[in-house]
């Protein structure tokens, strides 16, 4: 299953940390150090990852695209159109509403599954009535055969044989949150926590952030820049 990291996923046996910086823009660190691996372009939102792979979904003109990239690496190793997904799913996945996408690879399967629901798009704020419809019977999964490419639908009511993971609390990390006013995101693996920061720069500019704290007392391990942001268009730093 996907694991909980700052603005994206990790890996299993948290190596490496992968975040989205801007829409399809990742960035993978190494959580060890705080190093910066990579950064591509046109690569989609992460969504799980493995040892050696990242999972991440975009959209392209025909519905959903989910790409394999390689963790170490950023190449690309496999692309996936339609996936059997929701034809909207790569859209609000990327906007980050109201869809939790989780992904896995097993024996050379790939095993997706998602929970929640296309957000309702009329004019006036939406009733109860209508938002518990816009939600309602919108999980799923499917297992993709990644060396023939066949994709086999998990039978409905059955979506518990892709497991997902659970969502960390904001509760979890409220005292160290107090602290740091800028954070936008926080995941805690093992004794760290990791924080995603929007840092405010002169002239009204935002430096994006990850950095790595003791889980026990707050100090900052390492930090990391991964891009600046100057009016809406972000500007990845050099390594």
């Amino acid at each position: 299953m996907s694991e909980a990291f700052p603005g994206g996923v990790r890996d299993p046996e948290g190596r490496r940390g992968f975040v989205t910086i801007a829409p399809n823009r990742v960035a993978a660190v190494d959580l060890a150090d705080g190093k910066l691996l990579w950064m591509k372009d046109e690569a989609g939102q992460p969504i799980g990852a493995t040892g050696e792979q990242l999972i991440t979904i975009g959209h392209g003109k025909d519905g959903p695209v989910i790409r394999i990239i390689d963790a170490a690496s950023g190449g690309e190793s496999k692309k996936i159109a339609d996936p059997g997904l929701p034809d909207w799913a790569g859209r609000e996945a990327l906007a980050g509403e109201a869809l939790h996408i989780d992904a896995t690879i097993e024996n050379g399967e790939l095993r997706l599954a998602w929970k929640g629901g296309q957000p309702y798009r009329g004019g006036a704020a939406p009733t109860n009535g209508i938002i518990a419809e816009s939600v309602a019977g919108t999980a799923g999964g499917v297992f993709v055969d990644l060396a023939s490419g066949r994709i086999s639908q998990v039978p409905s009511g059955a979506e518990a044989a892709v497991p997902m993971a659970a969502p960390e609390s904001p509760q979890d990390f409220a005292t160290l949150a107090k602290s740091i006013p800028d954070a936008v995101a926080m995941s805690r693996v093992g004794d760290r926590i990791f924080v995603l920061r929007n840092a405010t720069l002169p002239g009204n500019a935002l430096r994006i952030e990850i950095e790595a704290r003791d889980a026990r007392t707050g100090a900052v391990q390492w930090q990391t820049s991964l891009a600046e942001v100057n009016r809406g268009r972000p500007t990845p730093l050099r390594k």
